[in-house]
């Protein structure tokens, strides 16, 4: 989410973009609770205007809600907990104002059932992510969901602390917490 101007002027308007994915035919949707962290308003494009039912700003888990039933098959979770190397598949709209409103796939690995400082509540994982794809679906290679694509780490901080570039290093709320 695009941090708000300290002092907008009434006519300013912060847009920021994120992903998002259903979880009932009742129009629930499930995202990032950073991806709508200081939202005025949510619109999901195709849909309209979303109402925030819920956030776990721990867990960085959001619903939302749009105002009609949707025909958009939700997904479904996983039965099992990932494995440490199984492939994985992130979905989402990266880089919103550069890269359009088509969706991007990309494929990786589960390359830790951790996240920075063994937080079990993340997956690290290897398939590239961009800002965007916050709040995408982490699914299994059966079209399960596995987690919510949350975050990369950040190249110039890593470098900083390690004198190392980080490569292909992101992370996904783990799924069912």
């Amino acid at each position: 989410s695009a941090p708000k101007p300290s002092t907008p002027a009434a006519t300013d308007q912060v847009r920021s973009s994120g992903s998002g994915f259903f979880v009932s035919f009742g129009g629930h949707v499930a995202t990032n609770a950073h991806v709508i962290d200081e939202c005025g308003s949510v619109s999901i494009v195709g849909y309209g205007r979303a109402d925030l039912l819920r956030v776990d700003t721990a867990n960085d888990l959001a619903v939302l809600r749009i105002a009609e039933e949707t025909v958009s098959r939700p997904l479904l979770f996983a039965a099992e907990t990932p494995r440490l190397g199984a492939d994985i598949v992130a979905l989402g709209f990266p880089l919103g104002t550069l890269m359009g409103d088509a969706l991007t796939v990309t494929g990786g690995n589960v390359a830790s059932l951790t996240g920075i400082g063994g937080d079990a509540r993340f997956l690290q994982i290897t398939a590239p992510v961009q800002p965007g794809n916050s709040g995408g679906p982490l699914l299994d290679r059966r079209g399960a969901l596995i987690g919510i694509v949350s975050s990369r780490l950040n190249d110039a901080a890593t470098y900083e602390v390690s004198g190392a570039l980080p490569q292909n290093v992101n992370f996904a709320v783990r799924l069912p917490l």
